[in-house]
């Protein structure tokens, strides 16, 4: 053969000789299976490749089954499957009755037909021997079908020596005891009426391992043509399916046991937040009930204890008075002695001054004294004038020019100032009016908002008011007098129109739907009752033979829905027809149409009239008065109402600004009409003048003093020695006034002490003790403290008793509050834990009873529990966790080994020229798995606080346990290793190893490439399976291993290189190949196989010929390719 059609190179694959020389078929006999009828019909293959072939429905799939029914548990048959067909087309009762065909029976129903009846039996036989082990082995069934049962019922047969139906499985009647007995008294072999215990004996005896894996892999190989997944396919046939179910289960009864100690934890935890709110709101209570009654004691005494300050203060001033008054004796003795020398000293120099020519000089002084005194008055008055003209901004220069100009200027601003006051006032009145208007509309705009909240309508207040007022008075239910607007409204898909249609249907949709039954009574009243609106109504007479029908979707109509099941459902159907417009989406249909309308709400009632109501705006949702849930109009108008509120509150702002401009106009315009009519001359204001006078008197005097030394000395001591005297005579009397106040003090303050003493005396010593400190600490925290003074006495006592009175109040408010609240807490423990406070009374005489089993649960209950949760939690169920993640890792690195196995094994074939396959391992991105490992993790994982730890570690466990209970898909994927890893098939270079491409599955291959990639992925599971790899030990003992692969249509779609390629390969394997298909391919076939069996039918019964590959070339040859078939299939005949 060429090396290029040879995909394989010189590398050797690491295979024991044993190894290949397993258990082989070397003989398949069939009795009455099928359509293999009345004979036994065997197909020889003698330990050695075979071609089984024939036409489409000649039997060879028959063959095929029965081969698989001998290995392959029933749970997991599927017959003919290489050929697709359905799982109901054929059965073991099909295959025992030998069914070709169905016929109609008389009743019409297909009926099948089969070759054979009840009273007969059928085997199944299959004869492996292993060269290496020098030992065969049988497998047997026989079937057979009990009277009045439907089930065919089947022996199975396990024996470690070549046997044949001719020699043992005949002669034995419809006794199956009978055939039992024989066998066992004949050959050593096993018996099982049941599948399980047959599949382990004839597992071991072959090699096929107990998990069922190779021969699922068996069962698979027959008709795989492709690998639809690399994944699915390693997980199904290469990996074995870890059993962790003992592992949960073991997670759950821990868990259990966790959860009741967790419960009891919880239980205790929540006894004690109920019982410490009781224990420590009804102390509280009693606490504040304590000092309550005591405050009010301290209160009585306020008196009493401010009497003891008021002592000590008036102690204290008295003392000082009496001090103050010796002093004031000594002064006034002293200061009456000064006064009669410094008299005695003015007389002299007042005489001496008139010896000295002092009469002109007095006469001078006084005219200067004159002077002084106007130029004051005068420059006051200017001050005003000059207040008044900086306010005006006019100058303020002193001349008469000015003076009269300002005054005439003055007068002027007035008049203007007037005209603008005039003209703000206007402004204000018209802001005023907006203002009054805009609360007008909020006022209407909220009573229209009370109304909507309490309906569901979009009606208009004024309407709704009238109703109510008439349904009032009548004596009737709202709900019988609708609106029409209530009762329709526009569909949802059809909200673009709502704006036409409300504006078209506004007025009806405000009409009141009187029912007949009400008309009499509802007319009357609207008669002889001023409405003060509008109001139209509708007698309701309810169309007889009126049936409503669906109108055009571009119709109004077809646009507007009628409340289901309303009593005036008809009624407005037929009322409604009037208002079919057509809805135009353009002016062309909308020109051609008799009744119109247009998404901007233009109106055609006919040929000529048209008609366009824009005087309010369109989409305007506050004027809706359509449908039945009024939400959307609530929050427009919500909207609405807020904005208005803004709008007044702006108005509000400027009417402030406008009175804050008013107020200085006007204070301007004061202003001005002052100055305007000021009531002074300019003479009066003129002060520098008499300055000049002054000054002029002030130049005489110093030149009379200077003219005369000695007069100017003298008026000079005069004016000092009468100073001086004056002030004596000021002192004098001061003092008087203070010696008279002083002892007045004196009297009046010691009668109140005497008082305050009386009163402190009548306070018991004991009431002293007990209530002064705590009436100390109030007037510490309140009193004025050290800088009290007599004159706070009063106010400080009432502030105490105010304080006192307050605390009293408090604290009874506070007593009252705890006492509500711990009775509260007694019902909550009450009905939370009914049993535990069955014989507890819930009132503040029980609360020591509830104290007394919290300080039990304090002490003793909780922390007992607490500590065996947590001993439990670490000893158990952590170790249980930790446990089950180290299986799990444990079968992680099972995957790895076997993947890295395979891979060795792979190794050593060529896929291509030059290249080699591998699988390859990539972690799941699955999201669930991921968050599973992690959880698994956290669970087993430590921190630092022990009691976090706990509490967190048993949500983390009853998470991840709660789930795999209720989730058993979720937990079947997540604790399935296999699930964990994705698997890809890396084609590489042999010379370096580099990655040529990657295959996940086959899909966008040819069929010669699927099956290529098939048939080496299947080889990979094939030596994983069937054990063939993995022992490589020289002269090491030769163990039981299976090498038979059987594969149905074989290599029908691939290419002739492809179908080379997979017998090439199961022959470097050194697998037993079973080959079914049709006479196609065979020449490349033929140089893979010693055996070729024909398959034929004649009426309706298969036949089976049997030959080596010699004779099937020798007979070919024989022949002429175009009869060469059917030559062959006669001499079957």
């Amino acid at each position: 053969m060429n090396h290029d059609l040879n995909p394989f190179s010189t590398q050797e694959m690491v295979i024991p000789v044993s190894a290949l020389q397993g258990f082989r078929l070397i003989r398949f006999e069939v009795f009455n299976w099928g359509t293999f009828d009345q004979q036994i019909w065997h197909l020889a293959v003698e330990g050695d490749n075979s071609l089984l072939t024939g036409n489409i429905g000649s039997g060879k799939s028959t063959l095929v089954d029965g081969l698989t029914t001998l290995l392959v548990p029933t749970r997991k048959l599927a017959f003919n499957k290489a050929a697709g067909a359905e799982d109901k087309e054929r059965s073991l009762e099909s295959y025992f009755h030998g069914i070709y065909t169905s016929q109609q029976d008389d009743y019409g129903k297909a009926r099948p037909v089969g070759l054979r009846g009840k009273d007969h039996y059928s085997v199944l036989l299959a004869q492996f021997h292993s060269t290496a082990l020098q030992q065969s082995v049988t497998l047997a069934q026989v079937f057979w079908l009990p009277p009045s049962e439907k089930k065919v019922k089947r022996l199975f047969l396990v024996a470690e020596q070549p046997l044949d139906i001719a020699s043992h499985f005949t002669g034995f009647g419809d006794k199956i005891a009978g055939l039992k007995k024989r066998l066992k008294q004949q050959i050593e072999c096993e018996l099982f009426d049941s599948f399980g215990p047959y599949q382990q004996t004839f597992c071991k005896a072959l090699g096929l391992g107990s998990d069922g894996k190779a021969l699922d892999l068996f069962n698979q190989t027959i008709s795989m043509k492709s690998v639809g997944s690399v994944t699915d396919f390693v997980r199904q046939n290469m990996l074995t399916q870890p059993d962790v179910e003992s592992l949960i289960q073991e997670l759950e009864r821990n868990y259990d046991d966790l959860k009741r100690l967790h419960d009891a934890v919880v239980a205790a935890r929540q006894k004690v937040e109920l019982l410490e709110p009781i224990s420590q709101l009804g102390s509280e209570a009693l606490q504040a009930e304590q000092e309550k009654q005591h405050i009010h004691q301290c209160r009585e005494l306020t008196d009493g204890f401010m009497a003891q300050h008021a002592i000590t203060l008036y102690e204290k001033r008295l003392q000082r008075s009496r001090q103050n008054l010796e002093k004031l004796l000594l002064q006034r003795e002293s200061l009456e002695r000064q006064l009669g020398e410094q008299e005695q000293h003015v007389a002299t120099l007042h005489q001496q001054i008139l010896e000295n020519g002092g009469s002109r000089l007095q006469q001078l002084q006084g005219e200067m004294t004159r002077l002084s005194l106007a130029r004051d008055t005068a420059r006051n008055s200017y001050q005003g004038y000059q207040r008044l003209t900086e306010a005006l901004t006019l100058p303020d220069t002193l001349s008469h020019d000015y003076f009269v100009s300002n005054l005439a200027a003055a007068k002027e601003k007035a008049e203007t100032l007037q005209g603008d006051l005039a003209q703000q006032e206007q402004d204000r009145d018209i802001i005023k009016q907006q203002e009054l208007q805009q609360d007008h509309s909020l006022q209407q705009l909220g009573n229209e908002l009370t109304a909507l909240k309490k309906r569901q309508s979009n009606i208009p207040g004024q309407q709704l008011d009238i109703r109510e007022q008439l349904c009032a008075e009548l004596g009737i239910d709202e709900a019988l007098l609708p609106f029409a607007g209530e009762l329709l409204r526009v569909k949802e898909k059809e909200q673009l129109w709502q704006g036409a249609i409300e504006r078209v249907l506004h007025n009806f949709a405000l009409s009141l739907l009187v029912p007949e039954r009400l008309y009499s009574a509802v007319s009357e009243w609207v008669e002889k009752t001023h409405l003060g609106s509008r109001l139209v109504y509708y007698r309701v007479r309810q169309p007889a033979d009126y049936l409503p029908t669906p109108s055009a979707t571009d119709s109004l109509l077809g646009k507007l829905e009628i409340k289901p099941e309303c009593e005036q459902y008809a009624w407005l159907h037929k009322e409604l027809q009037r208002f079919d417009y057509l809805c135009c989406d353009d002016l062309a249909t909308f020109r051609r149409s008799d009744k119109a309308l247009t998404l901007n709400g233009q109106i055609k009632s006919g040929p000529s009239r048209h008609e366009k109501d824009d005087r309010h705006a369109l989409h305007d949702k506050s004027r809706y008065v359509l449908g039945w849930s009024n939400k959307e109009k609530l929050q427009l108008l919500a909207q609405q109402y807020s904005q208005l509120q803004q709008q007044i509150h702006q108005l509000q702002q400027q009417l402030q600004q406008q009175e804050h401009r008013r107020k200085t106009l006007d204070d301007l315009r004061h202003q001005a009409l002052k100055l305007a009519d000021f009531n002074l001359g300019f003479e009066q204001i003129n002060w520098p003048r008499f300055s000049e006078q002054i000054e002029q008197i002030q130049q005489e005097i110093q030149a009379l003093e200077q003219s005369s030394d000695l007069l100017q000395i003298l008026q000079h001591q005069l004016s000092a020695a009468q100073q001086t005297l004056t002030e004596l005579r000021a002192k004098r009397d001061v003092l008087l006034n203070s010696q008279g106040q002083q002892q007045s003090e004196i009297d009046a303050d010691t009668r109140v002490r005497e008082e305050k003493e009386t009163q402190l005396a009548s306070v018991p010593t004991s009431e002293r003790e007990r209530c002064f400190p705590t009436l100390a600490q109030f007037y510490q925290e309140y009193g004025a403290g050290p800088g009290l003074r007599i004159d706070m006495l009063t106010n400080q006592t009432s502030v105490l008793r105010t304080k006192l009175n307050e605390r009293v109040q408090h604290l009874e408010e506070r007593r009252r509050k705890k006492e509500g609240q711990m009775l509260d807490a007694m019902s909550k423990f009450h009905y939370r834990f009914p049993n535990d406070a069955s014989e507890l009374d819930k009132n503040l005489a029980a609360l020591g009873e509830y104290q007394q089993i919290l300080k039990q649960l304090q002490q003793e209950d909780l922390p007992r529990h607490e500590a065996r949760f947590k001993e439990m939690l670490n000893r158990d169920t952590i170790r249980a966790m930790a446990l089950f993640r180290s299986q799990l890792d444990r079968h992680e690195e099972e995957i790895n080994a076997r993947i890295q196995l395979i891979n060795k094994s792979l190794h050593g074939l060529d896929y291509q020229v030059g290249t080699f396959i591998e699988i390859d391992r990539v972690s799941s991105p699955d999201v669930e798995i991921r968050e599973f490992k992690q959880r698994l993790k956290q669970c087993v994982e430590h921190t630092l606080d022990d009691n976090l730890y706990s509490e967190q570690k048993f949500e983390q466990v009853k998470s991840l346990i709660e789930q795999m209970r209720q989730d058993p898909k979720w937990t079947q994927k997540v604790v399935d290793v296999r699930f964990w890893h994705l698997f890809n098939v890396i084609e590489r270079y042999r010379e370096d190893g580099s990655e040529k491409e990657c295959y996940s599955d086959s899909g966008g291959k040819s069929g010669g490439q699927k099956e290529k990639l098939a048939y080496s992925i299947l080889a990979a599971a094939i030596l994983l399976q069937y054990r063939l790899v993995g022992d490589t030990a020289p002269g090491a003992r030769a163990e039981r291993r299976f090498n038979l692969v059987v594969i149905d249509e074989a290599f029908a779609r691939g290419s002739k290189d492809s179908t080379r390629f997979g017998l090439e390969l199961f022959r470097k394997l050194g697998l037993q190949l079973l080959l079914v298909t049709p006479l196609q391919k065979l020449d490349v076939i033929e140089h893979y196989v010693r055996h070729v069996h024909f398959v034929d039918q004649k009426q309706n019964r298969s036949m089976l010929l049997n030959m080596t590959i010699e004779e099937y070339r020798q007979r070919l040859a024989q022949h002429q390719a175009l009869n060469a078939y059917t030559t062959l299939v006669s001499e079957v005949k």
